[in-house]
């Protein structure tokens, strides 16, 4: 949530101030400044504050949150912006950050960071004071520039689980679909007035990009782009900026082709530079078979053919499946790619490529672990030429050790899929199945663990009657999560879960105890 604090700066004495220095001397300013206070209301030298904090929860395990911090417009001298913690015991801050001409607009960072205090508290609440200076006015008193109010979990507290609630107006229905490495920014869709609706969290706050029908698949990195689309028949792909209206990517020729003519169905991807990576497809032309990437001003460009992206990191390498035929998109045949290549299936399977299809949806920096799922058999095909009766199987695939199977749960349908991976490669998310259905599940190196019997082992808890469905996404330091369940009235929601320590620290333990 961005907060801006308007600090007292006496612009409409801009003149006046300005001759005072010019014409008067030194040693009189101070009666003039009172003479200027008495009827303005102040001399300070601070312009207005611009200020951003990242959440609002810390914990006694030293979780933090950032305070981002910058001017308005350039300061007259030095202005030194100070964090106070007003309760040391459970909350620190960093140090004064201070702005000058040169780099009054470049945000910097103070962090607050929570600390334990060995003591059984529970959860606390505590207070950050913001406090800005200026070295062109030493005698004055610091001027407040915010007075938050943070939380700092016991560490008895392991795990902490929150639905995201929905837009209101509409259906009862959110789901999440990316987040950035920071956690900060979760983005995915919500059911509002005017139908499905791109949204985004942040600060604890759910926000339309849109008022219109649209969806967003991806943020980048840094929070500044959302990929989606945005029309009332079909989704037009592009891209949010900031806090600014959706662009469309529409049509841009194609000069290796030319002059057929391309537009982004569906963009999946953002990365900090501007660049979108969706799917295209060729006017006129039927479902989207054309992996592309939207290169600001107003370039697009074809990557690969008879493809379909799924994901991306934030270096721009792709994950999807390569289709059998340009307009086919959910026919057999499909085979998990990275990049422009495709990732060979299990050794001793699809000997007949058409009853088989994978689909790769996640991966780690630079794709070295990359997951998916895919409609493989147990055994060699005999006489099938078709994929039916193959359920969906979670895989993960490395250079090293080819594409492999990953065990499901015990019971239900073994029909199971991967999302996420985290940049360990250690754990990764989706979903599995047994006796009680579909459930988020994580495989801790290799284990499959339900999601809410972890959340329990962990100290955590899970309201009554939420039922959690997938994992999507984790963090860079693997102590968030988001996905996708049916809360206690039976709509669905998306949520997540903070840890205050890797997740595969915690839960490495309870894999072991489910070998």
């Amino acid at each position: 949530m961005s907060q801006s604090v308007q600090t007292p700066v006496g612009h409409s004495l801009l003149g006046a101030l300005e001759y005072t220095r010019e014409h008067v001397p030194i040693a009189s300013w101070p009666l003039l400044c009172l003479a200027l206070a008495a009827l303005a209301g102040g001399c300070a030298e601070t312009p207005e504050v611009l200020v951003e904090r990242s959440d609002t929860i810390t914990s006694e395990t030293g979780t933090t949150v950032s305070i981002s911090l910058s001017l308005a417009e350039s300061p007259r001298g030095v202005v030194t912006i100070e964090a106070l913690s007003l309760d040391t015991s459970e909350g620190v801050v960093s140090s004064p950050v201070r702005f000058d001409a040169s780099n009054w607009a470049t945000p910097q960072v103070i962090t607050v960071t929570g600390v334990a205090d060995g003591l059984d508290d529970g959860d606390v609440f505590y207070s950050v004071r913001l406090l800005a200076s200026n070295s062109r006015g030493p005698d004055e008193e610091p001027i407040e520039v915010a007075l938050y109010s943070f939380l700092s979990l016991d560490v008895d507290e392991l795990a902490r689980f929150a639905g995201l609630g929905d837009l209101p107006g509409g259906l009862t229905a959110s789901y999440v679909t990316d987040m950035t490495p920071s956690g900060e920014v979760v983005v995915g869709d919500s059911e509002g007035p005017s139908g499905r609706q791109g949204v985004r969290w942040q600060g604890g706050r759910l926000t339309a990009l849109a008022n219109e029908l649209s969806h967003a698949r991806g943020v980048s990195p840094d929070g500044r782009y959302i990929a989606g689309g945005i029309g009332t028949s079909e989704f037009s792909g592009g891209f949010w900026h900031g806090t600014g209206p959706f662009v469309s990517v529409y049509e841009p020729s194609y000069e290796p082709l030319a002059p057929a003519m391309y537009w982004m169905v569906h963009g999946v991807a953002a990365l900090d530079d501007g660049q979108i990576i969706g799917n295209c497809v060729q006017q006129g032309g039927g479902n989207p078979g054309f992996d592309c990437r939207f290169i600001p001003p107003d370039t697009l460009t074809i990557v690969a053919n008879m493809t379909f992206v799924y994901g991306a990191d934030s270096e721009g390498n792709r994950v999807g499946t390569r289709l059998p035929s340009r307009y086919e998109v959910s026919s057999a045949g499909r085979q998990a790619y990275f990049n422009e290549r495709a990732l060979p299936y299990p050794e001793g399977t699809c000997v007949r490529p058409n009853i088989c299809h994978t689909e790769a949806r996640g991966l780690t920096t630079g794709g070295s672990v990359i997951v998916g799922s895919g409609r493989l058999p147990p055994v060699p095909p005999e006489t099938s030429s078709d994929d039916d009766g193959l359920l969906a199987t979670a895989f993960v695939y490395t250079e090293s050790g080819g594409m492999l199977r990953l065990p499901d749960l015990p019971g239900g349908d073994s029909e199971s899929g991967a999302h996420a991976v985290t940049e360990d490669g250690r754990v990764i998310g989706g979903f599995g199945n047994d006796d009680q259905g579909a459930r988020a599940t994580l495989w801790i190196d290799g284990v499959p663990v339900p999601l809410e019997e972890l959340l329990i082992d962990l100290g955590g808890s899970l309201p009554d009657g939420w039922r959690l469905l997938d994992v999507e996404d984790f963090s860079a330091d693997g102590r968030v999560l988001i996905g996708n369940g049916l809360n206690p009235e039976g709509n669905p929601e998306g949520y997540r879960v903070d840890f205050p320590s890797p997740l595969i620290e915690l839960a490495a333990p309870a894999a072991l105890a489910a070998r």
